[in-house]
């Protein structure tokens, strides 16, 4: 059997703000970045993201990698409310790093964005999404990022 994938939906999230602490000990720094709000639109799920529900609490390592561990509320159309939690990591080549860490708009293609969730949803139309595998990747920009999700089929 050979899997596939099949876009499920797109969500931007809104920052609130971020903060960045030096790096520990051991070389790996850690941050905070809030959500503000968003929005969720695709073929299986529309809705928003609730502001101020939540955020992610970002891993940078030495090499330049960086480790994301979001936790935030979405509410679909139909009200339901569903926690994600949205774990991934991305790295870019020396020279596409330096102008994302300076916020500078680089093309998401030249840096790898990935992430894999999972979702905490009550029984009902949208329980689908805890019995799928989601993977998806980001675009980030200095106010919000845009990350589009795939179901694995």
């Amino acid at each position: 059997m050979q899997a596939g994938l099949e876009f499920v939906f797109q969500v931007r999230v809104d920052f609130a703000g971020r903060l960045k602490l030096p790096p520990e000990r051991n070389g790996v720094g850690r941050g905070y970045t809030g959500v503000a709000g968003g929005i969720v639109e695709g073929p299986r799920l529309n809705g928003t993201v609730v502001p101020n529900s939540g955020g992610d609490w970002p891993h940078f390592m030495p090499d330049g990698v960086v480790f994301f561990q979001a936790l935030y509320v979405l509410q679909a159309s139909d009200g339901t409310h569903i926690v994600i939690n949205n774990r991934g990591l991305r790295h870019a080549p020396p020279d596409v790093l330096a102008k994302m860490n300076s916020f500078e708009a680089v093309d998401p293609a030249s840096y790898y964005f990935r992430i894999n969730p999972t979702f905490d949803v009550p029984a009902g139309p949208h329980d689908w999404l805890g019995r799928t595998i989601i993977v998806g990747g980001a675009d980030r920009h200095r106010t919000h990022s845009i990350f589009s999700y795939y179901a694995l089929v």
